[in-house]
């Protein structure tokens, strides 16, 4: 994914660890809980990203899926987004009609703009979300 200088500048100020010239290959885990993402590192050849044979595991506990201008709405765990124009419906923290699943940026129904300050703020939003359905999960849990 491409990103300017000061959008780099901008994660890394922010905790990201930005890992150039890889793409996912694999995601690990047992019993539903993600643990790693494996990543494949590429190199540009002829125009393209070709993969490079190498990999490395990175241990996770989510993984965000950017997926950009284009989609295909295809049904997650056997379960269609409810979807508005083309574009992925949400409440005003940016869930999605799946339990568990939120969305934000310009793939959004609910989107003002069509930029990436719209997908921060929208990440933003969903993270306090997110975080307070987990925290509440943990909560009942105990």
């Amino acid at each position: 994914m491409s990103a300017t200088a000061d959008e780099q500048a901008f994660a890394r100020l922010n905790g990201v660890e930005i890992r150039l010239w890889s793409r996912p290959a694999r995601l690990l885990g047992e019993q539903g809980r993600l643990s790693a993402v494996v990543l494949e590192t590429t190199e540009p050849r002829g125009g393209e990203l070709v993969a490079s044979g190498e990999t490395v595991t990175v241990a996770a506990d989510m993984v965000l899926k950017a997926i950009g201008q284009s989609w295909l709405p295809l049904p997650l765990d056997g379960e269609q987004l409810s979807m508005w124009r083309g574009k992925i419906e949400t409440d005003a923290d940016g869930r999605t009609s799946i339990p568990g699943v939120w969305a934000g940026g310009d793939c959004t129904a609910s989107g003002q703009y069509d930029l990436t300050v719209q997908a921060v703020a929208d990440g933003q939003r969903a993270g306090r979300s997110i975080d307070q359905t987990l925290s509440a999960r943990r909560r009942d849990a105990a």
